[in-house]
């Protein structure tokens, strides 16, 4: 039986099939719709390739559940990491685990991501204990940024070592769970970069992608700057690398930049818009933006570059609220 060091699944939330019927009768038609591609497994995926881990992935569980049964019956699979960026509750992580284990008792599970750090943050040690219960798994990555620390999991595995060692994780064994040493280090956005040839064959038409991580603004009614940690760029050089892989792949003609806010600040907003436009990707493309930070200039070139569509903020209407 071939060995497999990982299997990485995303979840979307999604069930394309069940979507493309409900539109088709809505519509009286047949509606070509897919998920875009996960980031999570892109940025995880790219990152164990550096550390010659071997893997494979799927990008959302409920769309892709034969392939998954697939490799677990027929590989024997050390680890099984599961992304938990878009559940919305833990009975989504509890109903991965308990498929997997009927499939596989014997594979390590890790969740990690925002879902199951952000509530992690919420918990005292006891509290954890219990949400590590609820979700089952065998491991849970306490950190926003997760890319480091699965590497570091896997190698652990494989080699035969405890985790004991392993900062920001809680761990299952015969002897209970454990919790090691929890810390927050600032995330270095520009170590990990994706290699999007790495998934080239299974990329769509919309791809998403992130040229910074958390955001400028503080907001009292958001906790995104604060999960997410301090405000950092990535090298647009490195970014236009990734988007000149794409557009070589020509698969992609839609790119969603999920930056909180893409236009802020202004004067890389336009570098950004620059490079493409000098680039000639052909890329339509989306994004978060803020009004107030718009000029004549900025909204020029998002027109040259591709920009079909943005997303509002508001918030509120009323200044005092805001």
């Amino acid at each position: 039986m071939e060995k497999l060091d990982c299997l990485l699944i995303g979840y979307t939330g999604n069930n394309i099939e069940f979507e493309r019927q409900r539109l088709a009768a809505v519509a009286d038609k047949v509606i070509d719709i897919e998920n875009p591609f996960n980031l999570a497994i892109a940025y995880l995926g790219t990152y164990l390739s550096k550390l010659n881990i071997s893997y494979k992935y799927v990008t959302s569980f409920d769309d892709e559940l034969s392939i998954i049964n697939e490799i677990l019956t027929t590989q024997e699979v050390s680890v099984v990491a599961i992304s938990t960026t878009f559940c919305i509750n833990l009975d989504m992580l509890r109903n991965m685990a308990k498929v997997i284990k009927e499939i596989n008792p014997d594979v390590k599970i890790v969740f990690g991501g925002h879902f199951i750090a952000a509530r992690i943050k919420q918990l005292d040690d006891n509290g954890c204990k219990v949400l590590f219960k609820k979700v089952g798994g065998d491991i849970l990555i306490n950190s926003f940024y997760g890319e480091d620390i699965l590497g570091e999991i896997i190698l652990a595995i494989k080699s035969g070592y405890g985790l004991e060692e392993i900062d920001n994780i809680f761990y299952r064994d015969k002897n209970g769970i454990h919790i090691t040493k929890s810390y927050y280090p600032e995330y270095e956005i520009n170590n990990f970069n994706i290699n999007w040839e790495l998934f080239a064959d299974n990329m769509g038409r919309y791809i998403p992608i992130r040229t910074n991580v958390s955001c400028m603004s503080k907001c009292n009614y958001c906790t995104y700057s604060q999960n997410a940690g301090k405000y950092k760029e990535y090298d647009i050089e490195k970014l236009e690398k990734e988007l000149c892989q794409i557009k070589k792949i020509g698969k992609t003609n839609v790119i969603e930049f999920i930056d909180s806010t893409f236009n802020v600040p202004v004067h890389r907003f336009k570098e950004i818009l620059r490079m493409m436009i000098r680039n000639n990707f052909n890329f339509e493309w989306h994004s978060f933006l803020r009004c107030q930070f718009l000029d004549e200039e900025s909204v020029n070139l998002m027109k040259q570059s591709g920009c079909k569509a943005v997303h509002l903020g508001f918030e509120s209407g009323n200044q005092e609220m805001l």
